[in-house]
């Protein structure tokens, strides 16, 4: 069983936990200095939290992107260990089901995903805005906003 939804809140929930563990117990990941593709990547994705783009100096937005570029290796293996575990609790709950039940979940996810995309495609032409898949720029499903 693979519900993207219910992989999601708990994939943001067990973040947020883990971060708040690590943190507390003091644990940190080393950055390896040699990457120059992941450090260039993370500075052209770099975003700040929601609605602070309106309020901070340009003195603050550096001291943001520092703060996130400090704290983001250890985010990066949080959620690699994450994204392993749901995928490891997904492939057992799944040996769970008979094929036939296998089979009838994929087609729901199927049809859930077909409903989406057409929610999108009505969103991008009815809202005058956003780009073709009905984004407006107005939420936060791109890892933050400004």
């Amino acid at each position: 069983m693979t519900n993207s939804f219910a992989r999601r809140c708990t994939r943001s929930v067990a973040l947020t936990a883990a971060a708040l563990v690590v943190a507390a117990s003091g644990v940190g990941f080393s950055q390896d200095d040699t990457s120059q593709d992941t450090d260039q990547d993370r500075q052209q994705a770099r975003r700040l939290p929601n609605y602070y783009a309106r309020v901070v100096s340009d003195d603050q937005r550096q001291q943001i992107y520092e703060i996130q570029d400090k704290h983001s290796p250890q985010i990066d293996e949080l959620q690699k260990q994450l994204d392993e575990a749901v995928a490891a609790r997904d492939k057992e709950i799944e040996g769970v089901l008979t094929e036939e039940q296998i089979a009838r979940v994929k087609e729901y996810e199927e049809e859930a995903q077909q409903r989406r995309a057409a929610r999108r495609g009505r969103r991008g032409r009815n809202s005058g805005g956003g780009d073709a898949g009905g984004n407006t720029g107005g939420g936060n499903s791109g890892g933050g906003g400004e």
